[in-house]
């Protein structure tokens, strides 16, 4: 799939709008990388951002087109649990699937018809296919992926009925729903890729998007194989350079992520509102730099991480993958070593242990309120 930065040369204008007028955003190359799979990754990364459109985004080059290619030969999605679906917990501790809780989101905002037909692009192992296709269950579904490794999985699923490997301009047929669940951002011209993504839909079909929001989850730009890094306003703009109008966009429907709900339009709109995310990301690369400077005062003999995603295998690289083990909340990855380590759930946790909660600071006081009867030590990051 040529749309995917692991094939091309190198970008040196704004992914979004074509502009030359690039300005560094520092910081990152100072700091250690993980794969959006969930591992750790050596090398350096470059941020750049444009004063055109406002997009915050990687410096792409020879070496990044190469940890790409070398990234996805190797994806292993879900590793830390088997295949099974992260979890997105609440206050109360209790775990839902990522897919199924902003499916359900996004259905009280805006209920589906009962049948229909939805192509699921960047489908992985087809989470996003089985939580839909549970909840719309007359809906016809087909998924799209860079390689086939998950084709007898994901067409084994309730509802599907392809599987296609190839550029979106190959996918025949048309669709009432195009979802792409974390996949722009790993997208070298996003703004060209919906256009692409616009001739699949039917008139009236919803376009939806699942990306980062690296103002709430800052560890978003230390992913080594993502891209471009979106805000509220730089996700519009893209959506409306393509010729979509958002009918919704929530920051937070899923923790950390912007949602976006759009429909095509009679013709491209090339104007959003300007914010200045290069401050954003400056400071959200000063706090990860202090988060690391809090976490690196800790013995590595007396460290537990929590969390088995980004945040703490990002972290986890950054201390010379030096630690005693791993918390998570979710069940399905409790028990399975990572990296050599054991994950444990917090009620193993004993007294004389210290774990860092590698998150941002509000779902790091969310994590400490729900173990506040823990024997072992929480060390929270700073402030922002």
């Amino acid at each position: 799939m040529s749309d995917f930065v692991s094939q091309g040369g190198p970008q040196t204008l704004c992914h979004s709008c074509g502009s030359d007028t690039m300005e560094p955003v520092p910081g990152l190359e100072d700091l250690g990388l993980v794969t959006s799979d969930c591992r750790p990754w050596d090398g350096r990364r470059f941020l750049s951002w444009c004063p055109c459109c406002g997009l915050v985004q990687k410096c792409v080059d020879q070496d990044f087109h190469a940890d790409c290619c070398r990234i996805y030969d190797s994806y292993a999605v879900y590793h830390q649990s088997g295949g099974q679906e992260q979890k997105t917990f609440g206050a109360d501790g209790a775990g839902v699937a990522r897919s199924e809780h902003l499916l359900r989101g996004l259905q009280s905002h805006l209920p589906l018809p009962d049948s229909g037909r939805l192509l699921d692009v960047g489908c992985g192992n087809g989470v996003l296919l089985k939580s839909f296709g549970a909840l719309n269950p007359a809906w016809t579904l087909c998924g799209l992926d860079l390689d086939d490794r998950s084709r007898e999985v994901v067409k084994a699923l309730p509802g599907v009925e392809d599987f296609y490997c190839c550029d979106l301009m190959e996918v025949p047929g048309s669709f009432d729903v195009v979802s792409m669940m974390h996949c722009l951002e790993h997208v070298l011209a996003p703004v060209e890729f919906l256009r692409k993504t616009a001739r699949l839909l039917e008139p009236g079909g919803l376009l939806l998007v699942e990306v980062p929001d690296f103002a709430t989850n800052p560890f978003d730009l230390a992913i080594a194989d993502h891209c471009t890094h979106f805000t509220p306003e730089t996700l519009k703009g893209v959506a409306r350079r393509a010729g979509f109008e958002p009918v919704l966009l929530e920051r937070g429907l899923v923790s950390k992520e912007l949602t976006l709900l759009a429909r095509l339009t009679s013709a491209p709109n090339p104007t959003c509102k300007m914010t200045d995310s290069r401050k954003e990301a400056l400071r959200a690369l000063d706090w990860m730099t202090r988060t690391l400077r809090v976490a690196a005062e800790i013995p590595p003999q007396e460290l537990g991480i929590f969390g088995t995603s980004i945040a703490g295998v990002w972290l986890f690289n950054c201390l010379g993958r030096k630690a005693e083990f791993f918390v998570d909340e979710d069940q399905s990855r409790v028990g399975h070593p990572l990296f050599g380590l054991p994950v444990v759930s917090p009620s193993q946790l004993q007294s004389g242990q210290t774990v860092f909660l590698s998150f941002p600071p509000a779902i790091a006081k969310s994590i400490a309120a729900r173990m506040a009867d823990s024997p072992a030590r929480l060390v929270l990051p700073p402030e922002r």
